[in-house]
């Protein structure tokens, strides 16, 4: 099945680029085709990712601890260029294995430098070098210029005792323009796939995603998996990472997934809202008053929908952004420690917080299918769904993170009823509701199902509760004392994830859990 329009937004996102032409598409298709290399998908993969993530590198932004990193002319910028010349030495590599010989004669330095003719001659050589009308030449002319950045990099770590932002920056928009440039190897678009590595291999996924027949529905749908996926591999990449790989490249790995992360974060809670009600709308007034009064029953279902994917796409991504706040503010290596600590221990910590980030992933995926698909089980699309420690881990940490700000509620209604502050009462409200719907899309589905009924008694009180019903001293009372009960209950409950047998030799970080907590609420 395919959507309304007939389309099947899945294979169009995998299979047409936004910024090749049909034709090289198919040049790079069959290209790819041709290559007799070893795992070629995985190669080809870690060369385009590790190309997009060589870029993120350029940005501060997207550090560990980036928090701490200061991005000023008078600090020495010798560890980014370090980290540039590993990533693009790996590059060079990556891509000469992918570069099989051909008849194409491109443009070396050596070869342009050893040329004795005069300008014109050595102009027109260039221009012929220039040409990208296949696949093999994109490749040459990209690996011409990874060479370059290579040399001046060198050059600059050997000759100077201190790299200024500027000289790092100027080497580093070298590679950032060709890479823009190239016609066939220019992974930096966002939203933007590819068939050789990025097909999903789970049946029921397609399944799903075949059967939306709402075209916004499917096109989000399709986008969302897709990009949750290729953030997975990202991961799975870096988790296996070995400790004689290049420093750089993990680096600039990390530096692709909090940046990819945070525009899709970005995304699922600003930008799905608008596609949603968009295509809705012009659903919607399409329709002759006559034609609306028949199909009005279809549209409201339709409506509420839409508004249930709205809500757990808006919930998912401010989640994302929770957890890539935390694996990149609290969890991972900071800028100087990545600089100045023993390799092993800082792949370690890489990948202990990358796994609890792939959990996250997981979970966001079966939630997504289940949305159209209640039958799908996290057990059928991931292997280690269930058995994975860190869901227990995160179900703990979020029952604590429940169970302070419902103590806060109580105790600050406590203290307003007396002083008569109502400002302070809604405000704490809203965090209790806003936390509501955080489990209930990311913490819900890691629960066993004695709980359910507990918790959906007090999620559906939350629910029909508006912020003003907290200011009314009338139903304060009836608010406080389920408030008070779901704390007690969270208390055992805590207790009782604690004795899981998973966590017998894991104890409960508490200021770990309290720093998550300000991250939640900032």
């Amino acid at each position: 099945m395919s959507a309304s329009d007939g389309k099947n937004y899945y294979d169009e996102y995998l299979h047409l680029s936004r910024w090749m032409s049909e034709g090289a598409a198919r040049r790079r298709e069959d290209w790819f085709e041709r290559l007799e290399v070893e795992d070629k998908s995985a190669l080809l993969f870690r060369f385009e990712m590790l190309l997009k993530g060589t870029v993120a590198l350029g940005n501060h932004r997207n550090y560990p601890g980036a928090r701490a990193v200061k991005s000023t002319e008078e600090r020495d910028f010798s560890f980014e260029m370090r980290m540039l010349l590993e990533a693009i030495s790996e590059l060079i590599s990556l891509g000469e294995h992918l570069n099989q010989p051909s008849t194409f004669m491109g443009y070396t330095v050596d070869v342009f430098m050893s040329t004795t003719a005069d300008d014109g001659l050595r102009t027109e050589h260039l221009e012929r070098t220039l040409v990208q009308d296949t696949p093999e030449q994109s490749m040459f002319l990209l690996l011409g210029t990874l060479h370059a950045v290579r040399e001046l990099a060198e050059r600059a770590l050997t000759r100077k005792e201190t790299i200024t932002q500027r000289e790092f920056i100027s080497t580093h928009l070298i590679l950032y323009k060709e890479v823009m440039r190239s016609r066939y190897f220019n992974p930096l678009t966002l939203f933007e796939f590819r068939p050789q590595y990025d097909e999903i291999l789970r049946h029921q996924v397609l399944l799903t995603l075949g059967s939306i027949d709402h075209v916004a529905a499917q096109r989000i749908s399709a986008i969302s998996l897709l990009t949750v996926f290729r953030l997975m591999n990202y991961l799975d990449v870096t988790i296996r990472w070995d400790h004689g790989e290049p420093s750089g490249s993990l680096f600039a790995m990390l530096c692709l997934i909090y940046s990819d992360g945070n525009q899709f974060a970005h995304f699922l809670a600003h930008d799905t809202a608008h596609w949603l009600a968009a295509d809705f709308g012009a659903e919607f007034e399409s329709l002759s008053p006559e034609k609306l009064e028949v199909a009005y029953d279809e549209l409201n279902l339709q409506f509420q929908e839409l508004k249930s994917l709205r809500e757990l796409l808006e919930s998912t991504g401010d989640q994302l952004d929770l957890e890539l706040r935390k694996t990149f503010v609290q969890q991972l290596p900071s800028f100087k420690e990545f600089a100045d600590s023993n390799k092993a221990t800082v792949i370690s910590a890489v990948q202990t917080a990358c796994t609890s980030l792939q959990s996250f992933f997981q979970n966001a995926a079966v939630l997504l299918v289940q949305e159209f698909n209640v039958s799908v089980k996290g057990d059928d699309l991931f292997k280690d769904f269930t058995s994975d420690i860190t869901r227990s881990k995160r179900l703990r940490r979020d029952i604590w993170m429940f169970r302070q700000i419902l103590k806060a509620f109580v105790a600050k209604i406590r203290g307003t009823e007396a002083v008569r502050d109502r400002w302070v009462g809604l405000d704490t409200f809203r965090f209790v509701k806003t936390f509501v719907e955080y489990f209930r899309s990311m913490g819900y589905q890691l629960l066993r199902y004695s709980d359910y009924d507990r918790f959906d008694k007090f999620m559906a009180l939350v629910d029909r509760l508006r912020d003003g019903d907290a200011l009314e001293v009338q139903r304060l009372s009836s608010i406080l004392e389920e408030c008070e009960a779901f704390y007690l209950f969270l208390d055992k409950m805590f207790d009782s994830v604690s004795l899981r047998k998973e966590l017998k030799d894991e104890p409960f970080d508490s200021k770990d859990a309290a720093r998550t907590l300000k991250l939640f609420i900032a």
